[in-house]
């Protein structure tokens, strides 16, 4: 979450009491308990000073091309969203996995089995939209080993409890910060044979970053994930887990096969962070309500 100005700040919002309140809830409750009570939380949220909705706004209003009620009401409806899906991770952290429903197109699923099945290193690309620790589950089916980058600031609560669910299910995480040496941890990992997963639409202080072209507006993102595909040579694959109703969820997965092995390193860093941006824009039109970006993404 943000302070609604120009920058990321890096940590969920309600700080480590919100974070074990809703962890009690969930798991004494239910989520569905949660998800009503939180209706009435999320005014108050809004229009609070960290709330990001002039962002949030402006993004729906301008990017998006909504009229004022619309974008008003998008605005309303993805808080709403953001409340739901946070729900449902705490209530995966509790061991609650299994009453979530995770659908595949026959396209994805293909691309899934391809990743699994290589002895290969590869990269996984994503976004903060939709509820991306779902793949948990898939990657408890196999024993590949998956080794997520995270924001090494984020509240010691939450790291604790992604860690824990997660281990169980082949992913590990590397938390990102001042310190180098998690590029050793990637870099071990991809000689291995790992699936290294990253986010890419979040700039944090001092990091490389690639342009392109966003919902009509050239943006800056991390290189991070392009760079080390092209350094690295290995694949590069999109995955957005998107929710589709209650306790249900559609996997999106989708290579970045490009033939340009002719090309400089900085094309193909740019070709592919080009790729990147179009799949997430085309997903973010599909689920306008769920890309929980709220900070201005363009300044």
């Amino acid at each position: 979450m943000s302070d609604g100005g120009t920058r990321w700040q890096g940590q969920t919002g309600g700080g480590s009491f919100g974070i074990r309140a809703v962890s009690y809830l969930v798991k004494n409750f239910g989520a569905s308990f949660v998800y009503f009570f939180m209706a009435f939380a999320i005014p108050f949220y809004v229009f609070s000073k960290n709330g990001g909705r002039r962002a949030v706004f402006d993004f729906y209003r301008n990017r998006m091309g909504f009229g004022r009620w619309k974008a008003f009401r998008s605005l309303w409806g993805c808080y709403y969203c953001f409340g739901k899906i946070v729900v449902d991770k705490f209530a995966s952290y509790g061991g609650a996995t299994g009453r979530y429903e995770l659908e595949m197109d026959e396209a994805a699923s293909a691309v899934q089995k391809e990743i699994h099945a290589s002895g290969d290193g590869a990269i996984i690309i994503s976004a903060h939209v939709g509820n991306l620790e779902a793949l948990g589950t898939l990657f408890s089916q196999h024993d590949k080993e998956c080794f997520c980058t995270v924001y090494g600031g984020e509240h010691e609560e939450i790291l604790k409890k992604r860690a824990e669910a997660l281990k169980a299910n082949h992913i590990h995480l590397i938390p990102v910060g001042e310190d180098t040496d998690y590029l050793f941890e990637i870099n071990n990992a991809l000689d291995e044979g790992g699936v290294i997963l990253m986010m890419a639409d979040r700039m944090t202080e001092g990091a490389r970053g690639l342009w392109c072209s966003l919902f009509g507006k050239e943006t800056e993102i991390p290189a991070g994930a392009f760079a080390l595909s092209v350094k690295m040579d290995v694949p590069i694959y999109t995955a957005f887990v998107m929710r589709t109703g209650h306790c249900r969820y559609k996997v999106f997965w989708e290579k970045v096969d490009l033939q340009d092995a002719d090309s400089s390193d900085k094309d193909r860093m740019v070709a592919r962070a080009g790729v990147f941006c179009g799949r997430l824009e085309e997903i973010v039109r599909r689920y306008p309500l769920q890309w929980f970006n709220f900070y201005d993404f363009w300044k």
